[in-house]
């Protein structure tokens, strides 16, 4: 890939009120709370499952139990887009926060359990109080129904060329109202991220409008992940709507932004996205990827390449984690991108979308960890 536009913007520096520590963290991250079932399989697998490969389905109770069945057992975490992202900030060394709604059963407290290993701290809306997660709070019943809801969970398809395949069953998360929301945490900190996969959620929308406009109040950035192709085409209208109006920062992969302006490759997109005066990134796996600045400079940068490709599963999500680590601490737009990269390549060696070794060390051992915290222009 080559250059497609001149210098990358440099990034201005927080007043010294917010260094000293107004806000509380640096990144809040809103999004379903899901516990990954990773497995290996192959295309007629999924083929015979019904899915589509490279996509992620939404599938209930019933259809989850009837896939996890048939593909067996596999590895467990904490995951969903946007706790993968809090979760490969805080390894970086960033103060991190999530927003997610878990059920009282044992895949809520080992979605609870997972977020505070990984120094995340957790803000858990709960369908029955889960005294365990945070002695400080009870969380209160919502709904007599949530009652008989489980956690949240996906079960991930990686096939040998490193892509995967999602069948996802909300669960409990599928239940966030908006009211749930809360709004004033949005003003602490100076990243406020969601991902679009919420958008499948009608009763919660207006709540992640409230905290948007929150965000941008009190000066803080919001972040968007388009979360998947389908998700796009679902709700192209309302996510166009919100970059117009809300979005400062916005991740995606190539399908996704083409999908998201119709257009037939992922330079026309940058083109689109340039055009719209926010900072994006594209992502195209071992292509490298497009980066967008505000100004409607699109720099191309490299790939860092990955020692062998495993499952795909979570890397955009660990991308923009590298990404926003940079942005907030001093990093130009082109060595935010390779951070991001330097991330991803090592979330795609295994199975699973956390990452199993140091994020930190690995990003000093490439020369590309970002210093002083700053402010994204």
């Amino acid at each position: 890939m080559t250059d497609l536009a001149g210098k990358p913007d440099g990034l201005g520096k927080l007043k010294e009120s917010d260094k000293q520590g107004k806000r509380r963290f640096e990144l809040l991250a809103l999004g379903s709370a899901i516990v990954d079932v990773i497995v290996t399989s192959d295309d007629s697998s999924i083929d015979r499952l019904g899915l589509t490969k490279g996509q992620m389905a939404l599938v209930g109770d019933a259809r989850s139990g009837e896939i996890i069945d048939s593909v067996g057992s596999g590895v467990k975490s904490c995951g969903g887009s946007a706790a993968n992202t809090a979760i490969g900030f805080s390894m970086l060394g960033g103060s991190s926060a999530f927003i997610g709604k878990i059920a009282d059963d044992h895949l809520g407290e080992m979605f609870a359990k997972g977020m505070d290993n990984y120094g995340v701290k957790f803000f858990p809306v709960t369908t029955v109080a889960v005294s365990s997660i945070d002695g400080s709070r009870k969380d209160r019943l919502h709904q007599d129904s949530d009652r008989s809801v489980s956690t949240g969970s996906c079960v991930v398809l990686a096939t040998p060329d490193g892509e995967r395949t999602m069948a996802t069953n909300l669960g409990a998360a599928s239940t966030l109202v908006s009211d749930e929301i809360d709004a004033t945490l949005a003003s602490d900190c100076a990243v406020f991220y969601v991902e679009a996969y919420l958008l499948d959620i009608p009763a919660a929308i207006s709540g992640i409008t409230n905290a948007m406009e929150q965000a941008r109040r009190s000066g803080n950035k919001v972040a968007l992940s388009l979360s998947d192709k389908s998700c796009v085409v679902r709700h192209r209208a309302e996510l166009l709507q919100f970059i117009s109006g809300y979005v400062d920062i916005l991740f995606g992969n190539s399908s996704e932004f083409t999908t998201l302006f119709s257009v037939s490759n992922i330079a026309k997109a940058a083109e689109e996205a340039a055009a719209s005066g926010i900072t994006a990134a594209l992502t195209a796996g071992d292509k490298g990827s497009l980066v967008v600045s505000p100004a409607g400079q699109i720099f191309d940068i490299d790939a860092v390449p990955a020692e062998r490709v495993v499952d795909s599963t979570g890397a955009g999500d660990i991308f923009a984690a590298g990404f926003l680590y940079g942005l907030l601490h001093g990093g130009n737009l082109v060595d935010c991108a390779r951070l991001g990269s330097v991330c991803a390549s090592e979330t795609v060696t295994h199975l699973g979308s956390t990452p199993k070794k140091d994020l930190r060390a690995l990003a000093e051992d490439n020369g590309a960890l970002i210093g002083e915290y700053s402010s994204p222009k």
